[in-house]
């Protein structure tokens, strides 16, 4: 047990998750309504509580370099290591650990169990009402979203996916609670909302409803405010696409997510997604001719099974449909097929993305509409934040960006350094923030902090594969 009143640093060992974001918001909760202090300096905390994401090797090795440096500096501390990692690595997790002898791990399916490590005579975790903080979102939403989560876990099988491992099956949220959640934050002046799940479309398959008795409740819910989702996967979205048509396009809705990951049929079925490539571009242009001001985004993921460069050339094509495309290389992880193609071919494919994004970037890029942020927010952030500001009868406002905030490529913009408006970019090389790192350059989060570095295999516009 930690004792009560001890010193905690909480690090963000993830880029761009709003799952994992919003997990450790609720962590941080957890741990100062029980007590404890968060401290933004490491060197001065009595433990570490790290959350984590297993998604690829990049994600992972910000949890290797944050334990070998907490090893290096302070290897009698507490540490509590949370997150995907845990179920998708546990070797890897445990030869990390080795050299701690104080150290807990809790999967995303276990996290009631930190309970048992903090003492929480105050508040359990499961009774921590989510934060509206979302300190730790990670680059995807930058201030003002509310993160509010509707439900974990995914139906799928799909062989690429590690994710899935960790989450399990679907646990949805009743709609009362995201409705209470959507309400708290009204009151609270945030008016714009992300719907958070690692697969949107399966929620209710756990309760008897389906994603559509979700959505029209938020439709219809009252007040004034714009909601995004992240992710709606294509087969049962598609199961229910008629129904959804009109409520995705009535205006409520800003952004959602809709990873096609492949538009070759052959490699779907190899990756074991079940739905029609062309069935899903059709609805996408009938969901944009429906709600113009709607951006819909997608992911790809290159480099998977034997895809030939044809294959690949077919999933450039299909990613002009989309709005916000990001493209992902394939990397195996602990129970995912193995790579099959050779690095050489993996390189001209990543220079190949990156050219198809630049080339976006140039012709010219929407804009996701906000509501805007209540005043005393836009104070807090960094004067040169790209949210323009709304006007005084808070009608939506737009933000640059890939996403909000964001650069072109990972950890660059249209230039190096520089984000969709110059300055905004964090540095190719630097740590989790630049300079801010345990030693300089190294990965091992400030509180709080947004995660940069040279990411080098992907191109995207979101950061990460929703390999959900």
């Amino acid at each position: 047990m930690i004792q009560k009143g001890s010193k905690v640093f909480l690090h963000q060992a993830f880029e761009c998750c709003p799952y994992a974001g919003s997990v450790l918001s609720q962590l941080k909760d957890y741990v100062v309504q029980n007590g404890y202090q968060v401290v933004d300096d490491p060197y001065d905390a009595d433990a570490h509580l790290i959350n984590t994401c297993g998604s690829d090797e990049k994600q992972a090795s910000l949890t290797w370099d944050a334990l070998g440096a907490i090893a290096a500096h302070s290897p009698d501390s507490p540490v509590v290591l949370t997150g995907c990692l845990v179920a998708i690595d546990p070797k890897g997790v445990k030869q990390a650990l080795a050299p701690f002898a104080d150290a807990n791990t809790f999967g995303p399916r276990h996290l009631e169990s930190v309970d048992a490590v903090f003492s929480s005579d105050s508040v359990a975790f499961k009774d921590v009402q989510p934060s509206l903080d979302n300190a730790y979102r990670g680059n995807d939403f930058d201030d003002g979203w509310a993160h509010i989560m509707t439900s974990t876990g995914c139906l799928g099988r799909c062989s690429f996916c590690a994710i899935r491992r960790a989450t399990g099956r679907p646990k949805s949220r009743s709609i009362d609670d995201v409705l209470a959640e959507i309400e708290r934050s009204l009151e609270a002046g945030i008016r714009d909302i992300l719907l958070v799940s690692t697969d949107m479309s399966a929620w209710g398959t756990d309760i008897g409803l389906n994603v559509v008795d979700l959505v029209r409740a938020v439709v219809n819910a009252p007040g004034d405010f714009l909601v995004s989702a992240e992710s709606f996967e294509p087969t049962l979205f598609l199961e229910h696409f008629e129904e959804l048509l009109p409520l995705l396009s009535g205006g409520r809705f800003a952004f959602v997510g809709l990873p096609l990951q492949s538009a070759s049929p052959r490699i779907l079925e190899a990756m074991k997604r079940t739905y029609d490539p062309e069935a899903v571009l059709a609805a996408v242009r009938r969901l944009q001719a429906a709600a113009p001001e709607l951006l819909v985004r997608t992911d790809f993921i290159y480099g998977f099974h034997d895809e030939t460069d044809e294959e690949f050339e077919v999933s450039i094509e299909a990613s002009r449909t989309f709005d916000l495309p990001s493209f992902n290389v394939y990397q195996p992880r602990p129970g995912t097929a193995p790579l099959l193609l050779g690095q050489e071919v993996l390189n001209a494919r990543r220079d190949r993305s990156f050219e198809e994004l630049r080339q976006r970037a140039q012709a010219g890029l929407r804009r996701v509409r906000r509501f805007g942020l209540p005043q005393e927010m836009r104070d807090a952030i960094d004067s040169e934040a790209s949210v323009e500001q709304s006007p005084q009868d808070q009608q939506p406002a737009v933000v640059h960006g890939i996403l909000p905030g964001e650069g072109i490529l990972p950890g660059e913009g249209i230039l190096p350094g520089e984000g969709i408006l110059p300055g905004e970019g964090i540095l190719p090389g630097q740590g989790i923030l630049p300079g801010q790192g345990i030693l300089p350059g190294q990965g091992m989060a400030k509180a709080g902090g947004s995660n940069g570095g040279d990411r080098g295999t992907e191109a995207d516009g979101s950061g990460q594969p929703d390999n959900a």
